[in-house]
C-alpha cells in the first residue's frame, strides 16, 4: 500500500487500505495517519474508514475516541451488503483474536456494540 500511495498519492482507498494493515503491523498511530488522509481523500468510504480508525484509537490506548466512533456508527448499514457497522467490527475483533492481537477494552467495546 505504501509503495502505491508513492505512485498515486491521491489514492482514497489505498490509504484505507494502508490504515487497516497498519492495525495488524501493531502500528496503531500509523494507521489513525493514514485513516485520516483517507477520510480527506475519499469521504465516500467513511464507514470502512471509520472502523479502521476506531480500531487504531482502540489499540492506541485512546478508548474514548474510539468509542465514540463505534458508538456513532454502530447501527449503519455497511454498503456491502445486509451488515451493520457493529456486525462488521465483531467480525474485525475475531480477526484480531486470531492474528493474537488483544486489548484490554475490547470486551467493552463488544458489550456497546451488542447492546440496543
Amino acid at each position: 500500500m505504501e509503495k502505491a500511495i508513492t505512485f498515486e498519492p491521491k489514492c482514497g482507498p489505498c490509504y484505507l487500505g494502508l490504515g487497516w494493515y497498519q492495525v495488524f503491523n501493531r502500528k496503531p498511530r500509523e494507521s489513525i495517519a493514514a485513516s485520516l488522509q483517507a477520510l480527506k481523500l475519499s469521504p465516500a468510504d467513511a464507514l470502512a474508514i471509520n472502523a479502521n480508525l476506531a480500531h487504531a484509537y482502540l489499540f492506541d490506548n485512546q478508548f474514548e475516541k474510539a468509542k465514540a466512533i463505534y458508538a456513532e456508527n454502530k447501527n449503519r448499514k455497511v454498503p456491502e451488503g445486509d451488515r451493520t457497522f457493529a456486525q462488521t467490527a465483531l467480525d474485525d475483533f475475531r480477526e484480531f483474536e486470531q492474528a493474537g492481537m488483544t486489548h484490554p477494552d475490547i470486551e467493552k467495546i463488544k458489550a456497546l456494540l451488542t447492546t440496543q
